[in-house]
């Protein structure tokens, strides 16, 4: 955006259309040409840390309308490309917690600090498998799009609690898949604001990528309900065929929901995550050690080098693990899936 200012005009000034204005014909029709007395140039971004700032100043916010041409263009993975890009009407803020590292894995040294990730659908961010253990904070504002002023977008036509009796459903899905990952139902709008609390019907189940050193999209999705959908029967607590088979475009399709908001983010199997799961299988091969059974520290040795050498470190190297910050223990089904993976290649 450029701004001119010219001195004083010596007539009545002469103006085009606005629609078609040509800067240089006005110089010359109202003789400006030797009057110019300052210039000013703005370059006006649209990357997501300025739009979500704006966002929270309570500014012009059309975040999601950005989405939809991302999509169109640039779709991260086929199944957010599944559903109906005209029905978005929100933002979804999704953030998880990145806890404090300081080790060594597979031969490197890897350090990051504690720190609040937001997800970033509009430019390429990605996060550590690692921040994906416990659920994400989720939060909307939601744009009541029976407001007559809905098209602007301000800030002021936005409200949380506009109609209480408007329920919503937030289901988590892995991108490449679909296979379901979190459902909750049910949450009431004045909830929206703050955080998704409603009714679970398919417990979270942390999202990580199969294979180390690979990135796979995440994606959330927020529904709006004409009615309760309670009647949906309660999902496996961990991986099963019904969670495997989940079509989120079915899902909407069945229980009659509209599509109002939606995020991603590219979750990585990488060394912070590696590290997890490698002290995980250490400390299961002590145990094992100590009640005589050796089979357990062999599979930890092979799971070492499996997973290192994803990253490029050769088997002769030795590559001890040390830390100086705790870490917590894996999630049993996913130490189990990094093992599994050991026996397939």
């Amino acid at each position: 955006m450029a701004v001119v200012v010219f001195g004083t005009a010596k007539a009545a000034l002469k103006l085009d259309s606005p629609d078609d204005f040509d800067i240089s014909k006005f110089m010359l029709e109202n003789d400006l040409a030797d009057d110019l007395i300052g210039l000013s140039l703005v370059i006006v971004g649209s990357d997501a840390f300025a739009i979500e700032r704006q966002r929270l100043r309570g500014n012009i916010d059309n975040c999601h309308s950005l989405l939809k041409n991302k999509l169109m263009r640039h779709p991260p993975a086929y199944a957010l490309t599944r559903l109906p890009l005209d029905e978005l009407n929100s933002w979804l803020t999704v953030s998880v917690k990145q806890p404090p590292l300081d080790v060594n894995v597979c031969c490197q040294s890897v350090r990051q600090n504690e720190a609040t990730i937001y997800f970033d659908p509009l430019g390429a961010a990605t996060i550590s498998a690692l921040s994906t253990l416990q659920p994400p904070a989720v939060n909307s504002a939601r744009i009541p799009i029976e407001s007559p002023s809905y098209i602007s977008y301000h800030r002021q036509t936005r409200t949380q609690i506009a109609l209480l009796d408007k329920l919503y459903s937030l289901v988590a899905i892995d991108g490449t898949t679909s296979m379901l990952h979190w459902m909750v139902v049910d949450i009431p709008a004045q909830e929206l604001a703050s955080s998704a609390n409603g009714i679970t019907k398919a417990s979270y189940i942390p999202f990580v990528p199969l294979t180390p050193a690979t990135c796979s999209p995440f994606a959330l999705f927020l529904f709006s309900q004409p009615a309760s959908i309670n009647v949906i029967p309660t999902f496996c607590d961990d991986l099963c065929d019904l969670r495997e088979k989940f079509r989120i475009e079915m899902f909407k399709q069945r229980y009659m929901l509209r599509l109002r908001a939606l995020s991603w983010i590219s979750v990585c199997y990488d060394l912070p995550y590696s590290y997890h799961v490698l002290k995980a299988a250490t400390n299961s091969s002590l145990n094992s050690t100590l009640k005589g059974k050796t089979s357990v520290s062999k599979t930890a040795a092979s799971a070492s080098s499996f997973i290192c050498a994803m990253f490029h470190v050769s088997n002769h190297h030795n590559c001890p693990l040390s830390t100086s910050t705790t870490v917590t223990a894996i999630v049993p089904f996913l130490l189990a899936m990094s093992l599994l993976l050991i026996d397939i290649y």
